[in-house]
């Protein structure tokens, strides 16, 4: 009771329309959809890796982004990048890696923690929209979250629900997802 009471003032203390939790949090689940006008998945989690391998493609290289890149990435860029400042962020805190095939950047991926201090990181990774479909995803995918679990690290990540891609291309980098993403309307 004292769990429901408290959820109730947050609501309205703050004006509460709309709220986004996780299947994992049953608590939150709990108080959230008895109080929801309506509830509605979005977002696939993939917090299990089902298959650790890894093998560096020797036609690709990795090296860490740096502040001068930022023109090739935003040339590849279809929203995976908010802005430039957020680009420049990840360069400086060494976040975000590039993919080279050929002198082309074919791809970066980011690895960012979730929580300053724990071991869950989240990874995710953008294709130049000319070499999509082609399996760079995957691979990108797969080094990241190699270069985790080689950390000590455990990699996770998500995607739209409505995006079947980016779920084929994490599944079959060996990740699987146990839970959702809920939005809740209040």
């Amino acid at each position: 009771r004292l769990a429901e009471s408290a959820f109730d003032r947050v609501l309205h203390a703050h004006s509460v329309r709309r709220a986004l939790g996780k299947t994992f949090d049953p608590m939150f689940l709990s108080l959230a959809l008895g109080r929801a006008v309506q509830a509605k998945p979005i977002a696939l989690l993939f917090t299990t890796v089902a298959d650790t391998g890894f093998v560096q493609d020797a036609t690709i290289a990795v090296r860490l982004a740096e502040v001068s890149d930022l023109a090739r990435i935003r040339a590849i860029d279809d929203g995976f990048f908010d802005t430039d400042e957020e680009i420049g962020i990840a360069v400086d805190r060494r976040q975000l890696f590039l993919y080279v095939a050929s002198d082309n950047l074919i791809g970066c991926g980011l690895v960012q923690p979730v929580i300053e201090g724990r071991s869950f990181y989240d990874i995710g990774m953008l294709v130049n929209p000319l070499r999509r479909g082609l399996g760079i995803g995957e691979h990108i995918v797969r080094h990241l979250k190699a270069h985790c679990l080689t950390r000590g690290l455990r990699p996770i990540c998500c995607c739209s629900i409505e995006n079947a891609a980016s779920r084929a291309c994490l599944e079959a980098a060996g990740f699987r997802s146990r839970h959702r993403t809920i939005e809740f309307r209040f």
